[in-house]
């Protein structure tokens, strides 16, 4: 395994506890996850600095003394994220806030005998004024489908129920209309998420 592996590896860990555990400090963090403090140190650090984890309060030293505990937490009000569920007939999508809070919910008829891109970009355009009237920091979306997908290049490789047989960019079509990251999932598995 690389270091640049270990090293994502170990930030997905920290942002879980934030996560799981909620307000937690570094000497915690790094007797939780058997990590060294320095590395979290560093890794606490960096999230900081891109406002994913906001430090708390202080708390008072334990009897035996030392430095105050710092509490840190992750930024829930960072953003928000858009979900798009695409079906055979009709598209479902929602903003949700990263509490997982529900702030709007959109849907409407699918017509893709015209071809399924053509039918994204007319979702996008629907969404597209309405996620900007929100006022709110889009951080991505991620566009459920029935099929065989590629996430980390977002395209449908295959689907019987949308008439996909040959490979479709959702990514492509859609970073146009917001300009944030954009992650295609089979139905089934976005479920399981």
């Amino acid at each position: 395994m690389t270091i640049d592996r270990v090293s994502s590896i170990n930030v997905s860990r920290v942002l879980h506890m934030f996560y799981t555990h909620g307000p937690v400090c570094r000497p915690d963090i790094s007797r939780m996850l058997g990590v060294d403090r320095s590395t979290v140190t560093k890794i606490v650090s960096s999230l900081v600095d891109r406002s994913l984890v906001q430090l708390l309060d202080k708390r008072d030293s334990t009897p035996r003394g030392g430095r105050k505990a710092v509490f840190l937490d992750f930024n829930y009000d960072i953003g928000h994220v858009v979900g798009i569920e695409l079906q055979t007939d009709s598209w479902f999508a929602v903003v949700v806030s990263l509490r997982g809070t529900v702030l709007r919910t959109f849907s409407g008829e699918l017509t893709n005998a015209q071809g399924i891109e053509p039918a994204v970009q007319q979702i996008a355009q629907q969404l597209q004024d309405s996620i900007r009237s929100l006022q709110i920091t889009l951080l991505g979306i991620v566009v459920s489908v029935p099929g065989i997908v590629t996430p980390h290049k977002g395209q449908i490789i295959r689907s019987n129920p949308l008439n996909i047989d040959e490979p479709v960019d959702i990514t492509a079509t859609l970073r146009p209309y917001f300009g944030v990251p954009v992650l295609v999932e089979n139905d089934a598995n976005s479920c399981c998420w």
